[in-house]
């Protein structure tokens, strides 16, 4: 069978079971059992496929067909200047997270050697898109998860970006000493109610961790405990920065101005929505 008309008939029926991007998902699979990129597909498109790729590809379209997040599977996504590597037990990234690196970007334009400390690595995608972008940041980044932090300095190797970056097993700030003081703390938090799991894909609350993705006390919990602790490790004018859901957008702002942070306010993605807090101490 040939790639063209193996591609079609996936993406058909990709389309079949609802999937909304079933042609790109396609390409992307087949790209991945191909080892193309997705251009070269249609310079390939009367290459034959052999036995054991078609058989490759059946197999991982079974396991899209199941719900496995497409990164899961190809064990890559993009994320600003990176390609980063993803593995099962690690959040993958989102697109509205380069929102909050671009806000911290700004803020440490005019910063020289400044000291940044990310809660809850996971990927890398923060702390190693700060390093890239900015010669002159240090990045000290923890998170609970072993998993975590292995694969940030996997991908911190992958991307030559692991010089300047520090990284603990570490929940919050439990191992950062009490004299250690910041420019910028950053973070996108677990802040997803635990009463709001039947709101999201199946491909998200079935795979991702959901030490990731949820918090106690309506999503409030971890992003409460770093805005109260933060001030401890800023330096003065230092800034918080957080991911945080629309609808926590006041209250967040509220717990940030009763924990001492002058004129927190939150800001907007690119589709209007307050996502962001920034507080300054």
């Amino acid at each position: 069978m040939k790639l063209a008309q193996i591609l079609t008939k996936a993406s058909d029926y990709l389309s079949e079971k609802k999937f909304d991007n079933a042609r790109m998902e396609a390409e992307i699979l087949l790209s991945h059992v191909l080892n193309l990129k997705r251009v070269e597909l249609y310079a390939n498109y009367d290459r034959p496929l052999n036995s054991q790729e078609i058989t490759e590809y059946r197999e991982i379209l079974k396991e899209r067909l199941k719900g496995k997040p497409l990164q899961y599977i190809t064990g890559e996504c993009g994320f600003r200047y990176l390609k980063l590597r993803v593995k099962e037990g690690v959040f993958i990234p989102r697109p509205e997270t380069e929102g909050l690196v671009e806000l911290v970007l700004d803020y440490l334009a005019d910063k020289k050697r400044a000291r940044v400390f990310e809660i809850g690595v996971g990927t890398g995608a923060i702390a190693l898109s700060l390093v890239k972008e900015n010669k002159d940041v240090e990045v000290t980044g923890v998170d609970v998860n072993p998993k975590a932090i292995a694969l940030t300095k996997e991908n911190a190797i992958f991307n030559k970006v692991e010089q300047r970056l520090t990284l603990h097993i570490s929940d919050l700030f439990g191992l950062i000493d009490k004299k250690t003081c910041f420019n910028v703390i950053v973070a996108n938090p677990p802040y997803i109610s635990l009463k709001d799991q039947d709101k999201l894909e199946k491909q998200v609350v079935d795979f991702e961790p959901k030490e990731a993705l949820f918090a106690e006390d309506n999503g409030m919990a971890v992003i409460e405990k770093i805005i109260r602790q933060a001030p401890g490790f800023l330096v003065k004018k230092g800034l918080l920065a957080l991911e945080i859901a629309e609808s926590q957008a006041d209250k967040v702002t509220q717990i940030a101005k009763d924990s001492g942070f002058l004129k927190p306010e939150s800001k907007k993605d690119l589709n209007g929505r307050s996502r962001y807090l920034l507080a300054r101490c």
